[in-house]
């Protein structure tokens, strides 16, 4: 089998492509590139960025291949399909490894997973760090922490402002709703001016209605 080099990416023919649950991938860059350059095809990226995670518009590694791609690399000489599931049961589990040496294996997949997400972490304090630096807010605050007036049922007011006074309003069987106050003396003050000014208005109305009274005309 003829055996050919990419000068650009240093790829050797055949290159391995991965069967994983009923799909071929692809995940070296190299090999990417000279699949894309060498024989025009494309694939589709479907892996996550490890800088934008939370998102899925811009994709990475690995590069899903079609069957009918995969099978004319193949049929072409310039790859060749491993199944990794098993590939994995043959060298992981039937490679006479003790129980001892599997539990070790496993131990250090966890830990480097451990050690990743806690990399990603620090990464994120960092960036809030930088953010908050630059809105001149302090790192160490807790913007988590609730004011003691939102636990209080009712409007929230700020302190040093006073709510502003209604104005009287009359209603239809001529009472007034003024508004209620709790400062005592200033309280009832403010309610007597209010009926002061009822009255005001009310005496017009009842002249009025006075001149309008007529005898009533006889029915003959």
């Amino acid at each position: 089998m003829a055996t050919t080099v990419s000068s650009a990416t240093a790829v050797e023919e055949p290159f391995q492509i991965s069967k994983l649950a009923h799909r071929f991938l692809l995940y070296d860059i190299n090999v990417v590139t000279h699949v894309r350059k060498e024989h025009n095809i494309i694939g589709v990226l479907i892996g996550t960025l490890p800088q934008a995670t939370q998102q899925n518009v811009f994709l990475g590694l690995p590069l899903e291949l079609m069957p009918e791609e995969a099978r004319l690399l193949v049929e072409k000489g310039a790859a060749y399909i491993v199944d990794d599931t098993a590939e994995h049961k043959r060298n992981f589990l039937a490679n006479g490894l003790s129980d001892e040496e599997r539990k070790a294996y496993q131990s250090a997949l966890r830990k480097q997973g451990q050690m990743a997400a806690e990399d990603a972490i620090k990464r994120s304090d960092d960036r809030k760090q930088a953010a908050l630096q630059k809105l001149g807010v302090s790192a160490t605050e807790n913007w988590n922490d609730l004011p003691d007036d939102m636990y209080i049922p009712g409007p929230r007011q700020r302190a040093g402002k006073k709510a502003p006074r209604k104005a009287p309003v009359a209603t239809s069987n001529g009472l007034l709703s003024a508004q209620q106050s709790t400062n005592g003396a200033q309280g009832e003050a403010s309610a007597e001016d209010d009926e002061d000014f009822l009255r005001q208005q009310q005496q017009p109305i009842q002249r009025n209605r006075s001149r309008d009274r007529r005898p009533p005309i006889p029915i003959q």
